[in-house]
């Protein structure tokens, strides 16, 4: 088994994005964990949730990023989580 990480970057942003917006429509946290066993790592906070970002500044949308916890944890920011959860409420009604 090996522990490199894929190079496949941008079908695992498309991934981690689909996950993030479940867990924000239905007004839940998204465990590291769940995203990837790289979700930590310095190449996935770059490449893959990087570009989750610039997806979500360039639609206009609020940070997705925001919700994502370590197991059993709050988001750092609260304020902006509930953005998050809000705005995609709205938009899934």
């Amino acid at each position: 088994m090996t522990t490199d990480p894929p190079r496949d970057y941008a079908k695992l942003a498309q991934y981690a994005r689909a996950r993030l917006i479940v867990s924000a429509a239905s007004d839940q946290t998204c465990p590291y964990g769940e995203l990837s066993r790289f979700a930590q790592s310095r190449w996935y906070a770059t490449r893959v949730l990087g570009a989750v970002y610039a997806e979500c500044v360039e639609r206009g949308e609020p940070d997705l990023t925001a919700i994502l916890v370590k197991a059993g944890e709050l988001p750092q920011d609260l304020a902006e989580a509930e953005a998050v959860y809000a705005y995609w409420r709205e938009v899934h009604q």
